[in-house]
């Protein structure tokens, strides 16, 4: 069988459904270096996500959101969590395993999002609750009476250390406004988001911008002086759902964050705020159904200046 992902219309952000397409014979190609492990057949990339018990730091401990929508009062909801395929707990107000929000809770006074629903799962208490494992959220709700049925990607859960957050980078934003191919919309809500994914940030430039005048003697003089940096983000071999949901939503966020966790970066990147200048380069890995990228990101806290005030103004 070859399994198929595609992304729903009606959840975000990890919209991620299965669909089994028959199959009597699949090429694997032989590239030189393989980024999957589990080429082409039933092949599911789990989100790896960790959390410590003893350092319950937001850098050691991360967070998964999940919202949905619905259009009416009278249809229903229920949003649960399994493990290894096995129903371990509703996630509900009384859970306690992160944030849950349901109708009503996320309206900031436009009609629609009177029926959102969703919960921000915080890893931690899982891992605190049920251990590590294989989790995945399930939501089962009605739209118009219909019933709809929902299950997001295997999420890997582990303790944290250096070692196992090598090589990954956490993206962090808040969704305000209304992003036209979304089926939500986003303003007034500052809708949390996070994601753990393989890739890195670096290649830091620095670029120096100076402002000056030239006085009658000849004597060249500082109005403003400045340092622009810019920095790499790679992202490195995502499914498509992931890549959708990184392009179409994160980079068009009203705040973005990034944290680094290469242990051979020669800088240390902890959840730094950063604008986006440019995606710099796409890859589509076809055959593996998944997408690499390159985002040329700058400081969004533009405050690295020295100005001289006299005549000429500020």
């Amino acid at each position: 069988m070859i399994r198929k992902f595609y992304t729903s219309n009606i959840i975000e952000p990890f919209a991620v459904q299965n669909g089994v397409l028959a199959s009597t014979s699949v090429e694997i190609r032989n590239p030189d270096e393989e980024p999957c492990g589990c080429v082409a057949q039933d092949c599911e990339r789990n989100l790896k996500v960790m959390a410590s018990p003893t350092d319950t730091i937001d850098r050691k401990c991360d967070q998964t959101s999940f919202l949905f929508k619905s259009y009416m009062a009278s249809d229903t909801f229920q949003m649960k969590l399994y493990k290894d395929d096995v129903e371990v707990q509703v996630l509900d107000a009384v859970a306690n395993l992160g944030a849950y929000y349901g109708f009503g809770d996320l309206s900031s006074g436009i009609p629609e999002q009177d029926y959102y629903f969703g919960y921000i799962v915080a890893w931690l208490d899982v891992l605190v609750v049920h251990g590590t494992g294989n989790y995945k959220i399930k939501a089962e709700y009605t739209q118009f009476g219909s019933p709809v049925s929902y299950s997001s990607p295997t999420f890997y859960l582990t303790y944290y250390s250096d070692e196992q957050a090598d090589g990954s980078v956490k993206l962090v934003t808040y969704q305000n406004g209304n992003i036209e191919s979304s089926e939500f919309n986003f303003t007034g809500m500052n809708w949390y988001q996070q994601i753990r994914i393989n890739g890195a940030l670096y290649n830091k430039q620095s670029e120096f911008i100076t402002d000056t005048y030239l006085t009658s003697n000849r004597t060249i003089t500082q109005i403003q002086d400045s340092i622009r940096n810019t920095y790499t983000l790679e992202i490195q071999f995502v499914q498509d759902s992931v890549s959708k949901f990184i392009i179409e939503n994160n980079l068009l966020a009203n705040e973005f964050y990034v944290s680094d966790y290469n242990v051979a970066n020669t800088s240390f990147y902890n959840n730094i705020p950063l604008a986006v200048e440019e995606i710099s380069s796409s890859t589509e890995l076809y055959y593996y159904n998944g997408r690499s990228h390159e985002i040329l990101m700058t400081d969004r806290i533009d405050n690295i200046r020295k100005r001289n005030f006299g005549s000429w103004g500020n």
